[in-house]
């Protein structure tokens, strides 16, 4: 029964009755909608989460009146949601998978069928933060001198540091001083500080333990180094993998640690052989053995220090670094510091041997150190590690396995003998060889190759070297906030291309000190954005003008005056290879070129010039030999 009521009109009565009936009908109307379905409610979105959303996220929606799963249709940013990708748990509550959209402010729509109204609501879309950074955390453990008690606040000495207690004093002497001269870098790229505390090791020394970081660093090999004056440098090489901290630790020991010095306060290095050819010389501290010499041991080993005399501290100083890890990895070796580096006086760079052809021995009947000796024209190659080189047959399988025998990079597979790869892959001595081959024809080939810079890939040499930057003189000369916006790279990336394409040219390639301009000149231009001589070259007259004090009619005539930079990757290596050691063309032995080095020839470059009849007194007349090894040098030039 329904009530009808007549229209009230100006003046009438409203009476008890009429309130009365009026209520009875607001209720009967409340029962209606409580507990029919004729009259639905209308659909509503009150919340959604996460904000903002990424592509491929699950969005929760909250709200009123969804209806059934299969009638939902969800519009997001103008693309609809598939419907098998909508969980409607209940009319309240539904979940779906956000599709492929741009970024940005877009609406939500929610409708269905079968329910009155639109629910709208506008939610941001944000693509996910790729990581493609890495870093390093370096923890470094100091050995500390013992000494006499120091007055508080005394600095300590940089050659040691003398540790005299362990009181708060200082705990805040020995740890400013470390703070402030302690030197970690990783290629060259300086580690920040965190922290430092005093602490006494397990034998009862005294040490100190300093923590060092380095965030936002590309993918790659990276060589950790520890420098302080009075202490053996310290490294370690590492791997920065995407999205990963890679902790890594080294010790430092001061420079007479170890028993009495050797004499002259110099170990016995022994005589100086001529070789002069190689870059790097890497230990493999997981081969350690003793006593010296081993069972299979070939004549012909003779004691060698490279580079000269002139340089012998800095020997000094990696040799006692050496002999200092192998005494900590192997508490039970005979490490005497009467240290001598031993090598097979027939060994050529670029042959493969079945043996290791060079060692650290750390006195008679002691351990030795196997080493890989890595020359000059694979240098580049050093930064390269196995998997970004592409060599044919190393996968990520093969490189984690020569890494455990201590082979990270292209130039060490290169420098290898191929009993230590056959061990490390357990393969035969053929594949073994030609392994060590193509690691020596890849290595050659990323001399001068923006390849073998830090955190280039394949894809991004393509970029480069399409964009022009195909050289380290190209990169060297970069600004590189010019070259982070043109590549649309992050700039601390761009910074270190920069910086590391320096390193492996000469200065006078790029830098403006060529121009004889003094510091206060420099700094001058370097607010302009100018640090390198084709910035100088680039920038407008007048602005160089201002910034040095002189007129643009002077600028112009500098800038004239900077010769073409050679800059292509063919130059870079033909002028490598002309410095190279003779002993590095095809059939030159280690005698023929000792021979041709006392004639004046001990370089690639002087052997391509030099006449035919006086090459072939090195090969006790042979005119036909000498022809071939001036043609071979010749090769390796072009």
């Amino acid at each position: 029964m329904s009530l009808k009521f007549d229209r009230v009109k100006e003046g009438n009565l409203i009476t008890a009755k009429l309130m009365n009936d009026i209520l009875t009908a607001l209720e009967n109307l409340e029962a209606k909608i409580g507990t029919g379905t004729s009259s639905p409610g209308f659909l509503s979105i009150t919340s959604v989460s996460p904000q903002p959303v990424s592509p491929g996220q699950t969005l929760a929606v909250e709200g009123e009146n969804f209806g059934t799963q299969n009638e939902n249709i969800i519009l997001i940013g103008g693309t609809r949601v598939d419907a098998d990708k909508i969980d409607t748990i209940n009319s309240s509550s539904l979940t779906f998978e956000v599709p492929e959209i741009e970024e940005g402010w877009v609406w939500l729509t929610i409708c269905n069928p079968t329910v009155l109204g639109m629910g709208h609501q506008k939610i941001e879309i944000k693509k996910p933060t790729v990581e493609t950074k890495g870093s390093i955390e370096a923890t470094i453990t100091i050995k500390l001198k013992s000494g006499k008690t120091k007055k508080a606040g005394k600095q300590p000495s940089p050659d040691g540091i003398v540790m005299p207690g362990q009181g708060p004093e200082l705990q805040d002497i020995a740890c400013d001083y470390i703070e402030k001269y302690l030197k970690v870098t990783a290629k060259q790229a300086p580690l920040k500080y965190v922290k430092c505390k005093l602490d006494i090791d397990k034998q009862g020394r005294n040490i100190a333990v300093a923590m060092f970081v380095r965030n936002n660093l590309a993918p790659g090999s990276y060589r950790v180094s520890a420098q302080m004056d009075g202490f053996n440098t310290s490294f370690k090489d590492v791997e920065v993998v995407t999205g990963r901290k890679t902790d890594t630790s080294l010790t430092m020991t001061p420079k007479t640690q170890g028993g009495k010095p050797p004499k002259n306060g110099k170990p016995d290095i022994g005589e100086k052989l001529d070789h002069g050819w190689y870059a790097a010389a890497d230990p493999l501290y997981s081969h350690t053995r003793w006593p010296w010499p081993p069972p299979e041991e070939r004549t012909g080993f003779d004691p060698v220090t490279d580079p000269g005399p002139e340089e012998v501290e800095e020997v000094e100083d990696w040799l006692e670094s050496v002999a200092d890890r192998v005494q900590e990895e192997n508490p039970g070796a005979p490490v005497d510091r009467n240290i001598k580096i031993f090598m097979d006086r027939s060994y050529a760079p670029g042959t493969v041997t079945d043996q290791a052809y060079a060692y650290v021995v750390f006195g008679d009947n002691g351990a030795y150190v196997p080493v890989m000796l890595v020359p000059k024209d694979y240098a580049d190659a050093a930064s390269v590690s196995l998997i970004k080189s592409a060599l044919p047959g190393v996968d990520i399988d093969v490189a984690n396995k020569l890494a455990e025998h201590g082979i990270n990079n292209t130039a060490q597979l290169a420098s290898a003998w191929s009993g230590l790869v056959q061990s490390a892959l357990e393969t035969s001595p053929e594949a073994a060889e030609m392994t060590i081959k193509t690691a020596q024809a890849k290595s050659k080939e990323l001399q001068g190759s923006v390849a073998s810079l830090s955190g280039v890939n394949t894809t991004m040499e393509k970029t480069l070297v399409t964009a022009g930057l195909d050289s380290f003189v190209v990169l060297a000369n970069c600004e590189a906030a010019d070259l982070s916006s043109k590549m649309k790279i992050d700039l601390a990336f761009a910074e270190r291309l920069v910086v590391e394409a320096q390193a492996r040219v000469s200065e006078s390639m790029w830098s403006l000190t060529r121009l004889g301009l003094n510091e206060g000149q420099i700094s001058a231009l370097k607010t302009k954005g100018i640090t390198t001589l084709q910035s100088f070259k680039n920038a407008a007259a007048p602005d160089v003008a201002g910034a040095l004090g002189i007129g643009a009619e002077q600028v112009t005539n500098i800038a004239k005056g900077i010769d073409t930079l050679e800059a292509t990757k063919t130059t870079y290596s033909r002028t490598v290879q002309k410095s190279a050691p003779v002993t590095n063309v095809f059939g030159i032995t280690r005698e023929v070129g000792a021979s041709l080095a006392r004639m004046g020839i001990a370089t690639v470059g002087a052997l391509a010039e030099a006449d035919n009849a006086k090459i072939a007194a090195a090969f006790r007349g042979s005119v036909p030999l000498a022809e071939a090894a001036k043609k071979a040098a010749n090769k390796l030039l072009e």
